[in-house]
């Protein structure tokens, strides 16, 4: 039996490295995951099936450049030990590291030199990411460092994976080779996120629901969504949005004195993580998803899974115009509104609480979209090229 060993920075939940797991189990392979877990005592372990989660115990990220540069040198320490030893035990095929950050893929070193191949997924491109949080004059150089470490992690590593057209067209534009990128998006989970038949579509003349989940930050908008309930409300009285995800502390403050502000304490709900499963449960509850990230270099990167889950579960979406999902869906699939504007976001939910066959017609076609770029499909690429570049080797 092959042995794969996956190596990223985020828990077992993390949607892209369970997916691929899953996708390589289920053709036969032995997966190790080597990934944080916040458990406090010892690291924690995690049996299913072919599947071998290792939890690295990490303290909470933070969200300054020398915490989360700290927070990611531990991880790197404890991995490169962890990984020597299970490499002795269980010898591994392949070593594939998820970003971010990119320098990981060098805990893999002295395999390398031992002529196995080593995959980085690039799930997000960390200079975009970098100038998006902490660009500044004072952080100049620290950001030509970003971009050096990326160019030589994709020149240690074999093979490289990343998410989108946009995605890859930066890389190549950054010098880095297009014959050694393969496009895997962010499809769903369909076993998951299933096609719900028995959605209703109605007038909402009160109490629409909404749900976002997944990283809750500054750029991910949902500061405009907490201001367009208050005009959402006004219209639809007793809407609902519901957030669900890992919070940046600081931000998480920042929504609560939002809602403070606009009386918002019975409409807003910040919540937890939870596994994919449980939201599930909730999408099938809820009357759209919304999707508002900002107007910035990284963010026209991101074709948000999130995005890709609702139109799974037959929801719809009411999103920001941006560059990525632009190039997949249109007006008839999404309802696309300019990013940054909190009435425009509530008008749109309005029109479409009016409009209940709109909104059906608008989940159908996204659905039919995500069909040619399935889940199914994406793990067929994906093992594809596991097994060509084992097989090179």
């Amino acid at each position: 039996m092959k042995r794969v060993c996956m190596i990223s920075q985020s828990g077992y939940n993390d949607p892209r490295v369970r997916r691929q797991a899953q996708a390589l189990a289920d053709a036969g392979y032995e997966v190790d995951i080597l990934g944080t877990s916040m458990v406090k005592g010892e690291d924690k372990l995690i049996k299913s099936g072919s599947i071998t989660f290792f939890g690295i115990i990490i303290k909470q990220r933070h969200e300054s450049i020398i915490r989360y540069g700290l927070h990611s040198f531990h991880f790197f320490f404890k991995v490169l030990l962890k990984l020597q030893y299970l490499s002795l035990l269980r010898r591994y095929d392949l070593i594939q590291v998820h970003n971010m950050p990119e320098y990981h893929v060098f805990t893999a070193i002295f395999q390398k030199f031992a002529g196995i191949p080593i995959v980085l997924d690039l799930h997000d491109l960390t200079p975009e990411l970098f100038e998006c949080k902490w660009a500044n004059k004072k952080n100049a150089s620290i950001l030509n460092i970003v971009k050096y470490v990326e160019r030589i992690s994709c020149s240690f590593a074999n093979k490289l994976i990343t998410v989108n057209s946009v995605c890859k067209d930066n890389l190549e534009i950054r010098g880095i080779a297009g014959e050694k990128i393969t496009l895997v998006l962010n499809t769903p989970n369909q076993k998951i996120f299933k096609h719900d038949p028995g959605r209703e579509y109605r007038i909402i003349s009160n109490g629409a629901k909404l749900i976002y989940h997944g990283t809750v930050g500054e750029r991910f908008g949902l500061h405009i969504a907490v201001e367009a309930m208050k005009y959402l409300n006004e219209k639809i009285p007793g809407s609902i949005l519901t957030i669900y995800g890992q919070y940046d502390r600081s931000y998480r403050i920042y929504l609560e004195e939002l809602i403070k502000k606009f009386n918002l304490e019975e409409n807003i709900f910040l919540k937890g993580t939870h596994s994919q499963e449980i939201i599930y449960g909730m999408i099938k509850e809820s009357d759209f998803g919304i999707v508002p990230y900002t107007d910035n270099l990284y963010m026209n990167l991101c074709l948000s899974t999130k995005m890709f889950e609702y139109n799974a579960s037959l929801l719809p979406v009411v999103a920001s115009r941006l560059k990525a999902p632009s190039m997949i869906f249109g007006d008839d699939s999404i309802g696309f509104i300019t990013p940054d504007k909190p009435i425009e976001l509530a008008e749109k939910v309005i029109e479409l609480c009016c409009d209940p066959a709109k909104r059906k017609a608008m989940a159908a076609s996204a659905y039919t979209i995500i069909q040619s770029i399935s889940g199914q499909i994406m793990s067929a690429r994906y093992l594809n090229l596991i097994e060509s570049t084992i097989n090179r080797n």
